[in-house]
Parts: C-alpha cells; structure tokens; sequence
C-alpha cells in the first residue's frame, strides 16, 4: 500500500470524524444485508447452534490466505469454503461433534480452496483447522448462552477471551466475530462506546494495519482512536479503505 497522499493534511477529528460517518452508514448496513443473505442473522445466530457453530467456523476462515472474504462466505460460490465444507458435512454441528479431531483431519486434508488445503487455517501450518473446529463444537452451548446473556461490557468481554482461548481463533478473529454479531447485529444492545477495547486487537488486522503503521509514522495514531470513542469499530472502515481504493489505486474515487 502506498502511503496515502492526503493523510497528513487531515487532523485527527477530521479522520475520526470520516470513519464514523462511513462505518455508521454505510458499513454496518451492508455487513447485516449481506450475512443476511448467507442465513445469518441476530435471531438465527441466537436461536440455533447449528448456524451459530457454521458462522463460527466460516469467521475462523476469514482471514488471509482465504481472501477475499468471499471465497469463504459466499453460498453462491461452488468454490467457497461454505460450499466445499457443507458438501463434506462439516458445517453439520452433531457431525464435527461425533468425530475423532484426527478423523476430521483427514477429510480436510482432501478438500481445497484457491488451491488452499482446509485442513490448515494459515500458511505456516501452525494453525489446524480439525482442532479449530471440534473447539468450537465442544464450546458452541457456551458461545450460544454468553450471546444469549449479553448484558454489559464485561459480558463482552467474556466472550471475546472465551473465542480467545479457541485455538486458531485468537484475539483479532474474536474482535472481528464481535464487531459483526455484537456492534453490526446488535446482539445484546451493547452501546458501541464501550466496546473500545474489543476494537484494539483489530490494528493487527493486516489491512487495518497499514493505516495503523501511517499513522504512528506521522504521531496521530492513539489521537485518532480517542477521537473514535462514540463508536470504536469505526477503525475497521479503514479495511475498506485498503481493499476498495488502497489496493487498486483509485485516489480519485475515494472520499478520504
């Protein structure tokens, strides 16, 4: 990503001020339509385990290597990770649950994706998918009641040290779990003001962290983030930033 040409003549309020306006309006609308469309919604996540426990495999998956994001959500996509794992039944919550982590291990060593082998989550191997999953299966009762219950920030807080603690999931993924059901959905209707430090894990994100690594360049970065306290996941917009106009160039287009 080259460094973005107008950054430095915008004061901290002015980007705070943008990313809200963006994140708010346009965002959290499309995040809600487009899983929507997939099947999941606040009262299907709430209400049934089985798609509780898919959309927590397929938030899993929703990182790099697996990019764009909808080579794993897309239903529509023959290829998609969704659609190669449903195939297999292994969006199936009792089936995951029934079999030996070494048993799934090995019908996700036959499955691929963007010639990507499912049976790993990250390029360096390190992070195994069948472990990953039966986690989830074994904790999705737990998930279900802490989203169920979510009440205050602590309950938040909570369940993101609870996806935390699910090998492979780790701090970013959970935070990214929590600003789609809590912050877009509004499971819980937690005021977005208090989610601050659910937020923080998503500067690792690796498009997010290319605005994160400008900023500190230039010394406005925890300026910012204060400036974003009414809605702190207001931060992610920077991710459409990256991927919509960054990435491709188009300076002229973008509202920066």
């Amino acid at each position: 990503m080259k460094k973005c040409p107008r950054l430095v003549n915008r004061s901290p309020e002015q980007i705070a001020s943008f990313l809200i306006r963006k994140f708010q309006n346009e965002k959290v609308k499309y995040i809600v339509e487009e899983f929507a469309t997939w099947g999941f919604t606040r009262e299907t996540l709430l209400k049934n385990k089985d798609v509780l426990f898919q959309f927590l495999v397929l938030v899993s998956f929703d990182r790099r290597p697996y990019s764009p994001y909808e080579l794993v959500w897309d239903v529509n996509n023959s290829t998609s990770v969704f659609s190669t794992l449903k195939r297999s039944g292994l969006l199936e919550l009792n089936r995951v649950k029934s079999l030996r982590e070494e048993e799934l291990n090995r019908i996700l060593k036959n499955l691929t994706v963007k010639n990507l082998h499912l049976s790993y989550l990250d390029l360096t191997k390190r992070i195994k998918t069948a472990k990953t999953m039966k986690e989830i299966s074994s904790k999705i009762e737990q998930v279900a009641f802490q989203l169920n219950n979510m009440n205050s920030f602590y309950d938040v807080m909570r369940l993101h040290q609870m996806l935390d603690d699910i090998h492979g999931i780790g701090p970013t993924i959970a935070s990214k779990f929590i600003m789609y059901t809590i912050r877009c959905m509004g499971i819980g209707n937690i005021d977005p003001s208090n989610l601050d430090l659910v937020v923080k894990h998503l500067q690792n994100e690796w498009r997010n962290s290319k605005w994160v690594k400008q900023l500190e360049e230039i010394g406005i970065l925890e300026d910012v983030y204060q400036k974003l306290k009414e809605d702190p996941f207001s931060f992610d917009y920077f991710w459409d930033l990256d991927r919509y106009y960054c990435s491709q160039e188009k300076c002229d287009e973008c509202e920066f």
